[in-house]
């Protein structure tokens, strides 16, 4: 059965939550069967048996020349919330002998005299099916109707078990895992992250320049950085420690880096507990910093002696700092997304770079917690779980049928940005629709040319979210239109995993989506689609 929601702002269904249901006898087991519901065409049948379970009714006018109907007053609302009309129909009693159209829609749901949705019978006339529709409350009380026949379709329409429950517009977060719920020993993104920076040299390594503005340039891309987070509706306050603060190492027979990074272990393996106490340490005495508050940890430009130790994410722990950043010299060889990635980390973010050869990046060049190369900022998900999406931004569909919905840019400051699908075999597994974000070129870049790969509204993205992690896989992943590619920072690597008109807007039915969606038309800052949830 296929059926489509019409509304002129393309009401989404979202229905994560119900409920109390707000109507009386919404199971047709009164005596009458009808009790609490207005009756506007008399011939409406009603009887005791042969429900689903118990009582139902059956909309017939016998040749009259009015809809049959069924309505109902409801109060309670909340003007703004989005409520869900459910219930069982089936063909009524002789509907065989009148229903010849299968395709004519011969049922309607009105609010206040206003069909907002309309469909046939079932294809199996006799088999109890269930339907379900949804609207915004606009006042605190609203008539519930329900017609057969309409549009001179000679269809009689049997109703049971109706309810009408408020639903929540908001994606769920996963139950657990590194993308799921976040606790109180990461940093809440919020409006404002504080970003305290401290520079640290060695006895072996002193260092006399003074120009740290022009080292946090570098770092930064030239505040590039503080621009990226302004896109996500975030303000970084930073602080710079303008001033070089020696590391002690043991504090007798080794104050230098190799304290740290001792050259007789492999890469991976150094004194991090040790740098990162002693490093915060040299912020001295004082009150308690902001729990937004994230201590990063910078290095002199071209220190040597730190191996191919790579920059990371730690707990704090000194004067109510939750987390601090170690940053490596080599951060001053790469974007402002190196930094970028560890307050991603601050925030609760696991890696999505590969988890296992072959070596793949899952999530292309959309999000800098897999690639800090080419992505200029947070994927979607990210920027919901962080606090930076409005809720209203982000829907969840569970019903199946034909959904329209104009879906708008991340970057944009209102509309549908972000589309959630559950999975049908796994509870903590969703389906993300979205239009992918800017992908930078790196020569370009690096050239200060600003040459992107793809501009947001270029492509759209498909990736799932779930917990617990498949083997060897990350918690985000791509799914990609062919595959994933290993022509990194090319066109072709996002045409592989990305979807755009002229190459596979159409054709997105991936046999283990709960949904496919055709494109019907570009629009102002997005797209309008058409998403059929199976």
């Amino acid at each position: 059965m296929k059926f489509t929601i019409f509304s002129a702002t393309f009401l989404v269904i979202a229905t994560t939550g119900f409920g109390q249901n707000l109507t009386k006898n919404g199971t047709f087991d009164g005596s009458p069967s009808y009790k609490e519901w207005k009756i506007e065409v008399s011939q409406v049948a009603n009887q005791q048996t042969g429900g689903n379970p118990g009582g139902w009714i059956w909309l017939n006018h016998n040749g009259g020349s009015t809809d049959p109907s069924a309505s109902q007053n409801i109060t309670g609302l909340k003007p703004g919330t989005i409520y869900r009309i459910a219930g069982d129909y089936k063909g009524g009693t002789n509907v065989h002998l009148h229903y010849r159209n299968k395709a004519a829609n011969t049922f309607s749901i009105d609010i206040d005299g206003n069909s907002i949705k309309k469909m046939p019978l079932p294809q199996d006339l006799y088999k109890w099916t269930r339907f379900e529709a949804t609207f915004t409350a606009t006042k605190t009380s609203h008539t519930l109707k329900f017609r057969g026949e309409i549009d001179g379709a000679d269809g009689d329409v049997a109703l049971d078990n109706i309810v009408m429950v408020s639903v929540s517009k908001e994606i769920q977060l996963l139950s657990g895992g590194s993308e799921g719920k976040r606790n109180n020993s990461e940093i809440a993104a919020g409006t404002t992250v504080n970003l305290e920076v401290l520079f640290v040299d060695f006895d072996d390594q002193k260092v006399t320049s003074t120009n740290f503005d022009e080292l946090w340039n570098t770092l930064t891309s030239k505040g590039e950085l503080t621009k990226a987070f302004q896109r996500h509706g975030v303000k970084l306050n930073i602080n710079l420690n303008k001033a070089w603060k020696r590391m002690p190492g043991d504090g007798e027979n080794n104050k230098g880096i190799g304290y740290y990074f001792p050259k007789s272990t492999d890469a991976q393996s150094w004194e991090w507990k040790k740098y990162t106490e002693h490093s915060i340490r040299l912020l001295g005495s004082g009150t308690d910093y902001p729990p937004n508050t994230i201590v990063v940890v910078v290095p002199n430009k071209g220190a040597t002696g730190f191996k191919s130790v790579g920059s990371g994410a730690h707990g704090g722990g000194y004067r109510g700092v939750r987390k601090m950043i170690t940053l490596m010299p080599q951060a001053y060889n790469e974007h402002y997304t190196t930094l970028m990635h560890e307050i991603g980390h601050c925030f609760g973010s696991d890696e999505l770079y590969p988890a296992s050869a072959p070596y793949m990046h899952e999530v292309g060049g959309y999000d800098v917690m897999g690639d800090i190369v080419y992505a200029t900022g947070f994927m979607g998900w990210h920027r919901l779980r962080y606090g930076w999406l409005p809720s209203e931004r982000a829907q969840s569909l569970t019903t199946t049928g034909d959904i329209q919905i104009d879906m708008k840019y991340l970057s944009g400051k209102s509309g549908t940005a972000m589309i959630a699908v559950p999975d049908k075999t796994k509870a903590s597994k969703l389906w993300v629709i979205e239009i992918g974000q800017d992908v930078v070129s790196r020569d370009q870049f690096k050239a200060g040319k600003g040459g992107k790969l793809n501009k947001e509204g270029d492509r759209i993205i498909v990736y799932t979210v779930e917990n617990p992690e498949v083997s060897g896989k990350r918690a985000i992943r791509l799914v990609p239109r062919t595959n994933f590619s290993q022509e990194h920072g090319t066109v072709k690597w996002l045409d592989d995993v990305s979807y755009k008109e002229t190459a596979g807007f159409k054709d997105f039915n991936k046999a283990d989506a709960p949904f496919s969606f055709t494109v019907d038309k570009k629009i102002t800052d997005g797209f309008r689609l058409t998403i059929k949830v199976k």
